[in-house]
């Protein structure tokens, strides 16, 4: 099952294609979420920070897919969360990809091409943040293997200021030549 494991936020205030979405996600092995109108959708990927990927319509009641995407583009916590944006209006996908959304598939669609596209997007989402967790990793290591000679060296120059004789001094400045 090739989306086992992903939770999705499907979003569409046609209910007939919400179910039959989340019809077909669910038997792929995806959690759903679902919403009818932009609001709903705002309110859930708020309080769910665990989401996958969002599948998005544009034309709906209380808050359009266009607010949504400007909303989730616009926070830090979702700014990550890919998008797709799917709609019956074709000349919508420019507008859409503009404020952000990551890919769009004009309805009807094909429910391969649909899946296989959410593969691709969460997995590059996962992969971007693995290698961000590596760097930051790397990065505090790097930090400590420099800080710890750092503080030896500082402590050296520090007795060098003091009141040594020059032999003393010259045996200070082979320690910091070693370091």
């Amino acid at each position: 099952i090739m989306l086992h494991g992903m939770k999705i936020l499907a979003v569409d205030d046609d209910v007939l294609s919400l179910e039959m979405l989340a019809s077909i996600l669910s038997d792929r092995g995806a959690e759903c979420c679902l919403a009818r109108d932009g609001r709903e959708a705002m309110d859930i990927a708020e309080v769910t920070p665990d989401l996958d990927i969002m599948i998005l319509d544009l034309q709906m009641p209380v808050m359009s897919g266009f607010d949504v995407l400007r909303q989730c583009k616009g926070n830090p916590y979702l700014s990550e969360l890919p998008v797709v944006v799917v709609a019956a209006d074709h000349a919508e996908k420019l507008a859409s990809l503009k404020l952000g959304a990551d890919d769009f598939l004009a309805k009807p669609y094909n429910h391969e091409e649909l899946e296989l596209r959410i593969i691709k997007l969460v997995d590059a989402r996962r992969l971007a943040q693995a290698a961000r967790k590596a760097k930051q990793e790397f990065l505090s290591i790097a930090s400590h293997e420099l800080r710890t000679p750092m503080h030896q060296i500082k402590g050296l120059a520090e007795l060098l200021e003091d009141s040594l004789t020059p032999e003393e001094q010259q045996e200070l400045i082979g320690q910091l030549k070693l370091s």
